[in-house]
């Protein structure tokens, strides 16, 4: 797309993110409508989707952690932007060990009782002890950060306390995992995200990014048949396969974010720039 066209510049790194996620959305609609039972365990516990999140857990994880590293070693402000980056990767690496349960099925080791006792799965983690209040909480922050993107954009604001704003298409690859829910739990983020996106093709188009529109456009039909298939197929859907993959999903769009943030010139040393 003409660059022109955009309110905030596109990188490479987020077009694939959206496009990726577009294409692992309609390939799991395909699974699902052929062989229900295929895409059940391919979201099962230590299954090729589990284990993609945890890759891009880390791998976030570590861009951030590194840039963080680096900005704190120059001075001012950089430095306070540095240390957030760096508890952030942190963050990230934290919920990468917390993705496979620190290892505990690869090496073999027993859940300890007491905490077998409180975590809904008998775990060695903490985000079980409470896994919906988690997932719902996740939910809404990932809804609630792509409206202030959306925000973002309408006030044609690059920066937001110093940090580059994510650009449409990291913005509405985060809309697409709010609108794809089960059908029997679809909750105030999934309307959220859906109200987000028509707000997103309106305000583009009306405001003549008609070649930017095409991206709200896309996920907005893409809502549409998730939708329509999650509710259809209700019955062979299983209720933990949709988080699944959005866990999978949402650290690789979190890891093209990371590189914008990584990359942003501000932050660089000088011999590094």
């Amino acid at each position: 797309m003409n660059s022109a066209d955009h309110i905030v510049p596109s990188t490479k790194w987020s077009q694939i993110a959206f496009w990726t996620t577009v294409a692992v959305l309609v390939l799991s609609s395909v699974i699902l409508v052929l062989n229900p039972s295929l895409l059940e365990i391919l979201a099962w516990e230590d299954g090729p989707v589990e284990y993609s999140g945890f890759i891009f857990l880390a791998l976030t994880g570590f861009i951030l952690a590194r840039a963080g590293y680096r900005a704190t070693r120059l001075p001012g402000y950089h430095r306070l932007k540095g240390m957030v980056l760096l508890f952030a990767g942190l963050g990230f690496l934290l919920a990468a060990g917390e993705e496979i349960s620190w290892g505990q099925r690869l090496i073999g080791f027993e859940t300890p009782e007491p905490l077998a006792k409180v975590n809904e799965q008998q775990e060695f983690n903490l985000h079980n002890m409470e896994k919906g209040l988690v997932d719902h909480s996740v939910r809404y922050g990932i809804a609630l950060f792509a409206v202030a993107g959306l925000i973002f954009h309408a006030t044609q604001s690059r920066r937001f306390l110093g940090f580059r704003t994510p650009d449409l298409y990291l913005v509405h690859a985060f809309l697409l995992l709010g609108v794809y829910q089960n059908f029997q739990a679809i909750d105030k983020p999934f309307y959220i995200s859906a109200i987000a996106l028509l707000f997103s093709l309106l305000y583009l188009y009306t405001k003549g990014h008609r070649r930017s529109a095409a991206i709200p456009a896309v996920a907005i039909l893409l809502g549409c048949l998730l939708t329509f298939l999650n509710w259809s197929f209700q019955a062979s859907l299983g209720i933990n396969t949709p988080p699944e993959i959005r866990e999978a999903l949402f650290p690789m769009i979190c890891s093209a974010y990371a590189l914008w943030l990584a990359s942003d010139p501000e932050d660089q040393l000088p011999q590094e720039s």
